[in-house]
């Protein structure tokens, strides 16, 4: 027997409930997992190494552990959906399905405060199937990729893989996605994002084409466009912040895309900004971490400053004359220990970052949809995605409030916030050498740390934080 270890990996998984128009075949639904990884094209071959078949290690990711939204959440998602789309109701072509709100945002504490796009978002698997019951658990029927112990070559590894059932169904179990007999489609795009994470654009991964969601026929054709949208939650219509597309082409029954071109891509777009009011958030929840992470810099700073003067000092003192190396070697003591003092403040600091609260913090909840156009042509599949982006043209237009930046000035007041803080604690620690070495600049130390730290109780205020004393 082959023995399988399998690890969860994924512990963000989002499953949006199906809602769809025009004549989906019946029990199908459309949904959509978003996960780190691929669920399908990133399957991870597993290494036998052992000659009983037992399983010591994998190459590659592990398994995937999706969880599932509960069925009354589904059910509220749908009919939120079907109020907002309004004018595509009557449209035979589009296939939506529903979303869930997410934090498009995350700020992680673990080592230092800092915020960024919710990593988790990576790569979407978009089902059309007849699905088992929630409660189900299929992953025990998973049938991996598996090596012969003395297959080891990458660059082999797919014509070297053994297993009985290679169709797409068997991948979706290691994720736990059960399915009443063979899938419609799966389709996976996904998300790749700029260098400085304000763009992204969507890269198909891969397709899998069983039959046809708009007829039974196994010679048909059909275009195909697989479209995202980020959108503001809303009470009533959501508005739109972001829409992306990805047109596949044609397709038939059978049709596999497991190596999807270049070609089979969107356009970079812009992602939707922290808004101002989130960044405020943001500061406040975070502004013990950041004061104390900012003293931990201050300190550092110093330590190498004061390192590379010692370092100087000592070069000089193999060289200098007899007058001058009793104040040599006064001075390298006194660097010597004001890095002593400051070493173990820093590990005192550090421990008292290590004892903040460290969890994850979201912010700037959105929603996020996926939708499946599927037409009798190519051209018929354009024009009702034009359609559908000139609706969102009109949406974006109208008041993206969430993430409208009424001006620079807020970016400013964020980066006049951060200079602060770096300004106080650096004089902070510049005063404190000074009181215990008791030197005449002590004065104008005590003025600068007064000057900083006005400066930063300013800063403070303007969004929110209550002022240092």
């Amino acid at each position: 027997m082959l023995r399988i270890t399998l690890i969860g990996l994924i512990v963000f998984t989002i499953l949006f409930a199906p809602c769809s128009y025009g004549d989906l075949p019946r029990g199908t639904e459309i949904r959509a997992f978003m996960n780190e990884v691929c669920i399908v094209s990133d399957e991870p071959y597993l290494l036998q190494l052992t000659e009983n078949d037992q399983l010591e290690r994998s190459l590659g990711i592990g398994s995937i552990v999706v969880s599932k939204l509960a069925q009354a959440m589904a059910s509220r998602l749908v009919r939120a959906t079907s109020s907002q789309l309004g004018p595509f109701k009557k449209s035979n072509d589009m296939y939506y399905v529903a979303a869930r709100d997410f934090n498009l945002y995350h700020a992680a504490l673990y080592d230092s405060p800092n915020y960024g796009l919710n990593e988790k978002l990576a790569c979407a698997t978009v089902v059309a199937a007849e699905f088992e019951p929630e409660n189900v658990d299929c992953t025990h029927l998973y049938e991996p990729k598996v090596l012969p112990a003395s297959d080891i070559d990458p660059d082999d590894f797919a014509s070297r893989a053994v297993r009985e059932d290679g169709s797409v169904e068997n991948v979706l179990r290691r994720a736990n996605i059960c399915l009443r007999g063979p899938a419609h489609s799966v389709y996976e795009v996904r998300v790749d994002l700029s260098d400085d994470q304000t763009a992204y654009r969507l890269q198909s991964a891969g397709l899998w084409v069983n039959s046809l969601l708009g007829t039974d026929r196994d010679n048909a054709t059909r275009g195909m466009i697989y479209t995202v949208e980020i959108a503001e939650p809303a009470a009533q219509e959501m508005r739109v912040l972001s829409s992306a597309w990805v047109d596949v082409g044609e397709v038939n029954a059978g049709h596999v895309m497991d190596e999807p071109p270049a070609s089979s891509r969107s356009d970079w777009l812009r992602i939707p900004p922290m808004s101002p009011a989130v960044e405020r958030a943001y500061q406040v929840d975070t502004s013990i971490h950041q004061d104390v992470y900012a003293e931990i810099k201050a300190l550092e700073r110093s330590i190498v400053r004061d390192g590379r003067q010692l370092e100087g000092m000592r070069n000089r003192l193999a060289s200098a004359d007899g007058s001058l190396t009793d104040s040599i070697e006064f001075e390298i003591e006194v660097l010597e220990l004001r890095i002593l003092r400051n070493e173990t403040l820093l590990d005192a600091r550090r421990a008292e970052y290590l004892d903040l609260p460290q969890l994850e913090r979201n912010y700037m909840p959105v929603s996020i949809r996926f939708g499946v156009i599927e037409s009798r042509n190519q051209k018929r599949a354009k024009s009702t995605l034009a359609a559908h982006q000139e609706t969102n043209r009109a949406r974006i237009t109208a008041a993206p409030t969430m993430v409208e930046r009424s001006s620079d000035m807020d970016d400013v007041a964020e980066a006049g916030l951060k200079q602060a803080r770096v300004d106080y604690y650096d004089a902070l620690v510049a005063y404190r050498e000074s009181t215990y070495e008791d030197t005449p600049a002590t004065a104008d130390m005590e003025r600068n740390l007064m000057d900083a730290r006005d400066s930063f109780n300013t800063e403070r205020a303007a969004v929110g934080i209550d002022p240092i004393q």
